[in-house]
């Protein structure tokens, strides 16, 4: 981008995405209080990544809430067991911690499963698993530092009443705010009010933030407050795959 000649603009807050049936302009605010607009046909936002924990939600495998990276990750063994046995989590599933870490929790995960199985003695896998431990220990040493560095903008999780928050069902802030004080209910019952979550995404882009609304709005712990229920399907399937299950096959 730089040899491209992209001008690069730090301190940018207040990031809006205008336009009627299409984007149009971009509008934003930096440091010394001063707003900026840009013509803009395409506008790629990111603010960090969490773990997709969707697969083990439905399988109610247990969690704990990462307060560094605000985020839940799912409990595991040494061997990326997870809560429920023969269920195990590998890569950046496991937790946010980079490529290469996540090949060896994979191949840490691969050594578990052939012991579970009766493939491997404990003795022959932990011998196996002794160097990829020490060398997952060196690829993550780095990783609290950039956590602390680094955290999510506590505005991402604060935003303005205007601001959609739910794309699928078109739900702002503000309607997520005003669910909120019917009751001190958790993202659940907010899905039951207004259909947050229930859309294509099933909350995997609105549930974090839905969580800490909610959580702001009565004034408890965003890890108190807990995440959305998870059911299958876990993605949006059409009505042609449905009718392609061959589900008495696979009880048989």
């Amino acid at each position: 981008m730089k040899a491209a000649g992209v001008r690069h603009v730090r301190g940018v807050t207040g990031l809006r995405a205008l336009g009627e049936s299409a984007l149009r302009e971009i509008e934003y605010t930096l440091a010394d209080g001063s707003s900026h607009r840009e013509p803009a046909s395409v506008l790629l936002s990111h603010e960090g990544v969490v773990p997709s924990i969707h697969m083990t939600r439905a399988l109610e495998c247990d969690h704990h809430w990462d307060t560094r990276q605000a985020c839940l990750a799912p409990v595991l063994s040494a061997w990326g067991q997870t809560s429920r046995e023969g269920v195990y989590v590998a890569g950046d599933a496991a937790g946010i911690g980079g490529a290469l870490a996540a090949c060896v929790r994979g191949e840490l995960v691969a050594l578990g499963v052939a012991q579970q199985a009766g493939r491997l003695s404990a003795q022959a896998a932990e011998q196996a698993g002794a160097p990829l431990r020490a060398r997952l220990h060196g690829l993550l040493r780095m990783r609290p530092m950039l956590d602390e560095m680094y955290p999510p903008r506590a505005s991402i999780f604060n935003p303005p009443d205007d601001t959609i928050v739910c794309r699928c069902e078109e739900l702002t802030a503000a309607d997520i705010r005003r669910a909120a004080r019917i009751g001190q209910p958790g993202p659940n019952q907010v899905k039951s009010y207004t259909r947050a979550g229930m859309g294509p995404c099933q909350g995997r882009q609105c549930g974090y933030t839905i969580a800490h609304i909610v959580a702001a709005e009565e004034k408890r712990p965003v890890a108190e407050v807990g995440f959305y229920r998870i059911r299958p399907p876990l993605k949006p399937l059409t009505l042609g795959e449905l009718a392609s299950l061959d589900i008495e096959d696979e009880q048989a």
